[in-house]
């Protein structure tokens, strides 16, 4: 059998390759909005990245990657998980099918190709590209800062459609209209780490992570609630009374809309023209798809203030519960990307006009207090109000990116990429209105559209055995109020042998702790990576 396989394989005209590695990251110092220690490892992980691809004849070709991951750290929790299958406890794995395609070339017609399968569809030249939104984000590394994975995209079901158009001489090459389809919205996936806990009884994964990212739904939601709220105890000298306040009996829920139905004129899809143009590369493009973090709609918040009042001071006791609803929004995207080389120096532009579905947020906060008031009698008074509050969610929005990246001729060649960047990822455009209504400030790492320098170096010494390259993300939010940060990847690169490479990097950041990278103060993090190519 496994000669008749090897001889279908070699009829087929079939390539296998890939890469094997070991990551392993610990805390340098103690980081404050997660539960870990100085010494503690982060994460230590091997992975086999298998890449099958060749063809079946001259005009059907194939595509396959498949990432087999392991954990070092186990998942035992009961005395349980150790038995049987639960094996799997001990030595956590993983099966990730990350791509898996097929492209069948002049179909019917010579110049146009079909391709179908699992993919991921790159429309964005630059690194950190703001029309590059086809696939959604991978943020599932994002804490872990593994440089094979930080920054991922999630490859979707897609069907993608080429028409490739002749070219004019040496004037306009390379012309082609690529139409896509994607059968399903995929939201972005949310951190994980060593203090994501496992244990049935613990709070849902997205609960955890939306508590970490979000300062919208946490504890500001209470002081929101209890800021806002007029309490009339009907009488006026009541309020001036001293007393204290005791708070208990507080939750918070998060739930989701859920995704877009799965319906044909839900999936996302979209047209891009590209081109070089005198050694231009020009490509337009129009994107019709979703918003792939989840968006506050509806934040319901239940009060209940129970107030027994003397003379002599008093004692008011708070409960309550918030519910948060969220959604993914539609996003319309027309987009431009600009790319040339002028004498070494390799510029690239591009921008897009974002446009989100017309949405409101609402607030709705109901209060009800009970007031004891104890002189020679006790007088109970019981007073219900709600308040609703509304505002539009969303304005339309450009974000673009400008970049310009050279090699000089020094040593064995010292390469410069500096890049501009007018909105994050995970940044949208919300109204004054919205931003009021939710507390949404340049604080936190939800915040309104920002601008950021990105520095990346890289610097081969040794007969290129060794190569520096340290990257760093300067967020300039509001230098005047004091409002940026900068985050630090140090990244040092070792070639011993061909196809090996050793990786010594890290993270650091600095600047205003309630800036968008500030909050990361202390989490000071150093990995290694072993790996090999086949």
């Amino acid at each position: 059998m496994i000669p008749q396989v090897l001889a279908l394989l070699i009829l087929m005209d079939v390539s296998v390759g890939g890469k094997i590695r070991l990551f392993s990251s610990i805390f340098l110092s103690s980081p404050e909005f997660i539960q870990a220690r100085a010494g503690q490892f982060l994460t230590t992980r091997g992975d086999l990245k298998l890449k099958i691809d060749g063809s079946v004849s001259e005009n059907i070709s194939f595509y396959s990657r498949t990432d087999f991951m392991f954990f070092d750290r186990s998942l035992v929790f009961r005395p349980d998980d150790t038995e049987g299958v639960g094996w799997r406890n001990i030595i956590p794995i993983e099966i990730v099918p990350y791509e898996a395609f097929i492209t069948i070339s002049d179909v019917f017609i010579e110049g146009v190709d079909l391709t179908a399968g699992k993919k991921r569809t790159k429309w964005g030249l630059a690194d950190l590209s703001p029309i590059d939104i086809a696939n959604p984000y991978d943020l599932a590394n994002f804490y872990l800062f593994d440089p094979d994975y930080f920054g991922e995209r999630i490859p979707t079901t897609t069907l993608q459609l080429d028409i490739n158009l002749p070219s004019l001489e040496d004037i306009i090459t390379d012309t082609r209209i690529e139409s896509l389809y994607l059968f399903s919205f995929k939201p972005a996936s949310f951190p994980s780490g060593v203090w994501a806990s496992r244990r049935p009884e613990a709070s849902t994964l997205f609960e955890n992570r939306i508590r970490q990212i979000s300062p919208l739904v946490t504890d500001r939601l209470f002081l929101f609630a209890l800021t806002e709220v007029i309490i009339a105890f009907g009488y006026p000298d009541v309020t001036t009374y001293p007393r204290a306040i005791q708070y208990e009996n507080f939750s918070a829920d998060f739930t989701l809309e859920g995704l877009p139905e799965y319906l044909l004129k839900n999936a996302p899809f979209g047209f891009r023209l590209a081109s070089t143009i005198l050694k231009t590369d020009i490509s337009l493009m129009f994107l019709r798809t979703y918003f792939d973090l989840p968006i506050p709609s509806e934040i319901n918040s239940r009060i209940e203030y129970k107030n027994v009042l003397t003379p002599a001071g008093g004692l008011t006791t708070v409960s309550g519960k918030t519910e948060t609803k969220f959604f993914y929004p539609k996003l319309t995207l027309l987009g431009l990307g600009i790319a040339r080389d002028i004498s070494g120096v390799g510029i690239r532009l591009e921008g897009g006009y974002f446009i989100p579905e017309k949405r409101k947020v609402f607030i709705r906060t109901k209060t009800k207090t009970y007031v004891d008031i104890v002189t020679l009698t006790t007088t109970t008074q019981e007073f219900e109000q709600e308040e609703v509050r509304e505002a539009k969610l969303f304005n339309n929005y450009f974000k673009f990116s400008i970049g310009v990246d050279y090699t000089f001729d020094l040593l064995d060649g010292f390469y410069v990429n500096l890049q501009y960047v007018r909105g994050f990822p995970d940044e949208i455009n919300y109204t004054k209105e919205a931003q009021e209504l939710l507390g949404i400030t340049k604080k936190g790492f939800i915040v309104p559209l920002q601008d950021y320098f990105v520095l990346r170096l890289e610097l081969p010494l040794f007969r290129e055995k060794v190569k520096i390259s340290p990257t760093a993300i300067v967020n300039i939010s509001d230098f005047s109020e004091g409002f940026w940060a900068v985050a630090t990847i140090p990244i040092v690169y070792l070639y011993p042998w061909d196809s090996s490479e050793i990786q010594l990097g890290g993270f650091y950041s600095f600047g205003e702790e309630n800036s968008k990278f500030g909050i990361f103060k202390n989490y000071n993090i150093f990995y290694t990576m072993l790996s090999a190519k086949f």
